[in-house]
Parts: structure tokens; C-alpha cells; sequence
């Protein structure tokens, strides 16, 4: 290495800082394609799903909101607005469970739709029996309840 000269010696010096800096770049352009097509998955598939599964979570929300509003109510005229807003709030569900349905972005996702599902489903005849109950009518309900 003394016998070289000084500018072969600066030539193979940047060469080499070159070749890394290349490397370096190079490796950093393939790590951020990697993360970028990570990025657009969870935009395009995941945060969808959640979005849908927020407005799943309003929505039952709402029909639960309902129902209670119908437990207050003192009249006829009353029960009867709360009975139409339950009913609407129970569509509402079903068409953001369908929604969250069309998105769901995973296997992982099919269990806690399966899960919610159950969970709604088993909620919604106990809600039903205490309205029948607060209403004096153990069989006649005026909510649907699906």
C-alpha cells in the first residue's frame, strides 16, 4: 500500500465510498418498496375493516340507546317513536354488519366477526325480553329484534 501513489490511493478511497453508498441506497430503496406495499395494505384491507367495525359498534350503540329509551318512556306516543327509532337502529346494524363483512381483511378477522356475531346475537333476545317485560307483554313484543 506505500508503494501506490496518492491519487491511486484517493481514486480507490472514493470508489470504495461509492460502492457503499450504492449499497447502502440501494438497500434503502428495496426497504422502503417493502414498506410501502405494507402501507398501502393496511390502508386498502385493515383500516377499512376497522372503520366498518367502528361503525358496527355505533350502530349497536344506537339500537342499545333505543331500547333503554323505550324502557324510560312514559306513553303510548312515546313507546311508539322509540319502538320505530330501535327498529331503524337494528337495520342500520345489519346493514353495517354486512359491510364489515365485505371487508374483512384476514383469517384472524373471520373469528372475531364469528365472535361479534354470537355476542350480537345472544344479546339481542335478552334486550328483547326486558322491553317484553317493562312493556306488561311477556310474548307481544313490538321490537323486531333482527
Amino acid at each position: 500500500m506505500n508503494n501506490i501513489r496518492i491519487s491511486t490511493r484517493l481514486t480507490l478511497g472514493f470508489g470504495v465510498t461509492i460502492a457503499i453508498t450504492l449499497i447502502i441506497g440501494i438497500g434503502s430503496l428495496i426497504q422502503t418498496a417493502r414498506l410501502h406495499a405494507r402501507v398501502t395494505e393496511l390502508a386498502s384491507d385493515w383500516l377499512i375493516a376497522v372503520q366498518n367495525l367502528g361503525e358496527l359498534r355505533n350502530e349497536a350503540q344506537n339500537a342499545h340507546r333505543t331500547a333503554q329509551g323505550y324502557l324510560l318512556a312514559l306513553t303510548p306516543t312515546e313507546r311508539a317513536g322509540k319502538v320505530k327509532a330501535h327498529n331503524v337502529a337494528i337495520a342500520a346494524y345489519g346493514i353495517a354488519w354486512q359491510q364489515y363483512q365485505a371487508t374483512q381483511a384476514a383469517h384472524v378477522d373471520e373469528t372475531l366477526a364469528r365472535d361479534i356475531d354470537a355476542a350480537w346475537q345472544g344479546y339481542l333476545p335478552v334486550e328483547q325480553r326486558g322491553i317484553d317485560t317493562a312493556a306488561g307483554r311477556e310474548n307481544l313484543s313490538p321490537l323486531r329484534g333482527k
